[in-house]
């Protein structure tokens, strides 16, 4: 395909809006809960008689806590993604726009080649066609 066809950077655009929707997967499996682990985390305080007391401290066994966290590299993947696809998009609907301006400014100035007529003036010694604005002759050199 041509990168001056309208039609490629549609195309482009297209891929870009899928590779957005591609990156908010992610997303959706964190909220989801797909991306969650568990894990023991020591605590370092303890009970005894009601009153908190630091376990190392103290020569008690430390006691282990299970903690359920969620694990930020899909969401950090999902957001290369998604940005990687917005800016693909972007750069796509910056340049069919400017096929598009340039499309209106060549259809613009062909309308207005059209439309202002051209007057020809025939050299009387050649017979050579020259513009009217013109004094001498382009072909032979003489003045019209």
């Amino acid at each position: 395909m041509d990168d001056h066809d309208p039609a490629y950077w549609r195309t482009l655009s297209r891929i870009a809006a899928v590779i957005v929707l591609i990156g908010l997967i992610p997303f959706w499996v964190v909220r989801a809960g797909g991306c969650q682990y568990r894990t023991q985390e020591t605590t370092a305080t303890c009970e005894i008689n009601g009153k908190p007391v630091d376990c190392r401290a103290s020569g008690l066994p430390v006691p282990y806590e299970t903690v359920t966290k969620t694990d930020p590299t899909g969401i950090g993947f999902g957001l290369i993604i998604m940005l990687g696809g917005l800016g693909l998009g972007l750069y796509a609907s910056i340049h069919l726009q400017r096929i598009k301006n340039s499309l209106t400014d060549r259809a613009y100035q062909q309308m207005q080649s059209e439309a202002t007529p051209v007057v020809k003036v025939r050299c009387p010694s050649c017979g050579t066609l020259n513009d009217e604005t013109d004094q001498f002759c382009g072909h032979c050199g003489k003045p019209l």
